[in-house]
Order: structure tokens, then sequence, then C-alpha cells
């Protein structure tokens, strides 16, 4: 391998503005497409990108558990491993590279309002798991990654990504706020901790039966079945997160002031009951082993 493709894998590997990343990416896919041993530098690109996403994490013991939050110095490292288009044939890989490039330079762009403190996300997850055992039965053997990421999505405060396999959320990339005046970000994580309930307890974001819609009808949603799926599982993970949120030290980033209290009140009772109907993995194996 060329010192030339060292330096540019090197350049992308150890560099943490995203934004600058994306046009190195795109640099990267051009220079290795005219490249003889194109497939040795792919093969090196993606062993080292992963190995210093990852490496990291496996000898910091502290850090492994039902979730890790990603340290500020890796969270670009990781979103682009995260994130970057599996390995296919070497042509289309490039190309996939190329696009991942331009993805990122089309979706972000520098921070606007404010991204959730590391310390405010470690107390939120702590409180749930005292509370609820919350991490125990959702991220039981997912090890779900909680990435602040230091820009702003064009279009969403945060999102979470989904296994295909097995339809468990996986990983949770916290953005800064689109706007200055909006929402906090703490309201946001609470919005996709509502989609991790949601996805744990009936296996597909796509899928939400019956009788749940005709309860959200009841509490505060009479045209719930007119709207679209997508639609309807937001607003599910809303009533989710703001029943997370009532009565606990964590009220205060609810910004639904217009709700009534009373109906908040259901909203945490329905979350509660749906979340103690979900059982942790080690429960579940520890049923299947007593059954066996």
């Amino acid at each position: 391998m060329s010192n030339d493709a060292f330096d540019i894998i090197n350049s992308i590997i150890f560099c943490h503005d995203l934004l600058e990343c994306g046009q190195k990416i795109i640099n990267f896919s051009d220079s290795v497409y005219k490249m003889k041993n194109r497939i040795t530098v792919i093969n090196y690109f993606y062993e080292q990108l992963y190995h210093w996403a990852f490496g990291h994490y496996l000898f910091k013991n502290e850090d492994i558990g039902d979730y890790i939050i990603c340290d500020d110095k890796y969270v670009v490292n990781m979103f682009l491993a995260l994130r970057i288009p599996k390995k296919k044939s070497t042509v289309k890989t490039i190309k996939e590279i190329k696009s991942f490039g331009e993805f990122i330079l089309s979706n972000y762009k520098k921070p606007v309002g404010k991204c959730i403190t590391e310390r405010s996300l470690k107390d939120i997850l702590q409180y749930l798991e005292k509370e609820y055992l919350y991490c125990t039965k959702i991220f039981s053997n997912n090890g779900a990654y909680f990435i602040r990421l230091h820009n702003t999505h064009k279009n969403c405060n945060s999102e979470c990504t989904i296994a295909k396999k097995d339809n468990k959320i996986v990983n949770y990339f916290l953005y800064h706020m689109i706007k200055k005046k909006s929402i906090t970000p703490e309201a946001g994580l609470f919005h996709e901790l509502g989609h991790a309930i949601h996805i744990k307890a009936y296996g597909d974001v796509n899928i939400i039966p019956n009788e749940i819609i005709d309860i959200l009808k009841d509490i505060g949603f009479p045209k719930i079945k007119e709207l679209d799926i997508n639609t309807q599982s937001e607003i599910f993970a809303d009533v989710l997160g703001v029943g997370l949120m009532y009565n606990s030290p964590f009220s205060i980033y609810d910004v639904y002031n217009e709700i009534e209290m009373r109906v908040k009140e259901l909203y945490n009772k329905f979350a509660l009951l749906l979340f103690n109907n979900i059982k942790s993995e080690e429960s579940q194996k520890n049923n299947n082993s007593a059954s066996a």
C-alpha cells in the first residue's frame, strides 16, 4: 500500500470534524478508484476504521454493560463505523463510500442548538434503570451505543437505528438541536427511549396493535386512526416518553404544557403497563432454563 493511501486513511480516521470527514471520504473514494491495489486499500480502510472505533471499548470494562456512552474523542469515528455502508464488490463499495460522504455533507451542518450533556444522559439512564430496570430490559445483550454527535442534523434532533436481524434499537444518535430555541435535548432523548419500548414490546416500529391505537384515541388523539403508521409511531413514542418523564426529576423537560396532568398520569400508567410486560433477556433465559 502506498504512503499516500495510508495518509488518506489516517486523515479520515483521526479527523474529529464530521463535515471535514465527509469531504475527505469523497476525496478518498475518488482516489482509491484509480489505484491498482484498491481491494487492499479498501480492506485496510474498513479494518482500521472499525479498530479505532470499537477497540477502545473492548479494554475499558467500566463502560461495558447494557449500553455505552461514546467518549467525545471517538464520536466521529464511531459515527463513521456505525453508519458507513457494509462492504460489497470493490467498485460498488467505492461508490457507496462516496455516497456516504455526500450523505454527510447533505444532512449535517455545524451545531445550532444544544446537545444533551454526558452528565444529563447518564442521570436519565441511571434513574430509569433504578426505577424500572429500563436498561436491563431494553438494552440487555444489545450493547446499545449513545453517540452525542456535535453537529446538527438538518431534519431531526435525534435518531435511533434498528438492527435488521431482530428489530432491536442498537444505536442512538443525539445531535445538537435544529433550533436554538426548541425542545430540550432531554425531551428528544425521552422520545427515542419511547421508541425503544415500542419496538421491544411489539418487535417492529411499524406494528401498533389495534387495541393500542384505541387507547391512544381515548387519551388525547381522536384522529389517530386516520394517520399513517409513521406518524402514529411518532405519537406513540411521545406518549411513552412523556409517560416516563411524569412525576420524575426530569419532568422539567416535558414541553407538552397544554396537556393536563391527569392525562399525563394516564400516559405514565400506559407506559408502565406496557413496560412491565417486557421481560429482560436474562429473565427470559432463566424461565427457559427452568422449563427445560
